[in-house]
């Protein structure tokens, strides 16, 4: 028998709060990928996906979300083992799931943008590196911990991850592919997406060393073509990804 996992990973673009028209285009975008797991980000807490839950959310009302928006939630029908807790609750949740390949962990998250919090003093990209230093506590503590359980991290990195230095914090992404090195983790989401989707990637997947990906990892662009009309749902790709476990 194969056993795989299939894995989405979309930053909706806060639809619930603006844009609403979008939603049900989104989910069917989303749905029509008949994947096990989604992690998406900039999202809603109550975001319905046919046969799915969101088993994991990141808490609500930091700024710039509404108490209604969370920064990252995670949506699936697969058994919940239970939470685990995380060093930045606003943007990031981490959940443990019964999959077919065994035990595995999803994190969630969101690393904040270029500017943010800069109209309050702090220097540009400040918080995505204070953010990153306490997420990779995290993720080096699951990995002590329960070094026999699967990894993937999912969501939005607002970095790009190959060669391509189009939005990057060439310091953020240097200090996390060396700790991902350290740890045991791999990005498989650092191709040039640009020639596929007509922009760059920032939103990646990160998974541990027993899982494989099974077939090419893809990515959509944030637009649906109905007709003549061209609707733009989000302003971020969208990433998928089947998972085997290696022998």
């Amino acid at each position: 028998m194969h056993l795989s996992l299939k894995i989405a990973n979309w930053n909706i673009d806060r639809s619930g709060m603006r844009g609403k028209w979008r939603i049900e285009h989104q989910v069917k975008r989303l749905e029509a990928l008949k994947c096990d797991i989604h992690v998406l980000t900039e999202v809603h807490h109550d975001l319905m996906l046919h046969g799915q839950r969101a088993v994991a959310l990141s808490h609500a009302g930091l700024p710039p979300y509404r108490p209604t928006d969370r920064a990252t939630g995670i949506w699936t029908s697969l058994p919940v083992v239970r939470d685990h807790p995380v060093r930045t609750p606003g943007l990031a949740a981490c959940v443990e799931l019964d999959t077919p390949l065994g035990p595995t962990l999803v994190y969630a998250t969101i690393l904040p943008y270029r500017d943010d919090q800069v109209k309050h003093g702090c220097e540009r990209w400040q918080r995505q590196r204070e953010t990153l230093a306490l997420q990779l506590e995290d993720w080096k503590d699951i990995r002590q911990r329960m070094p026999d359980h699967h990894l993937v991290i999912a969501g939005d990195f607002n970095m790009t991850m190959g060669n391509e230095n189009a939005y990057v914090d060439t310091a953020s992404r240097s200090r996390l592919l060396t700790n991902c090195d350290l740890i045991g983790l791999r990005c498989v989401t650092d191709a040039n997406f640009r020639p596929l989707v007509g922009r760059a990637n920032i939103d990646h997947l990160l998974i541990s060393p027993a899982l494989e990906p099974d077939g090419p990892v893809d990515a959509w662009p944030g637009f649906s073509d109905a007709g003549e009309k061209r609707l733009v749902l989000s302003d971020h790709n969208g990433i998928v990804a089947r998972f085997r476990v290696t022998p």
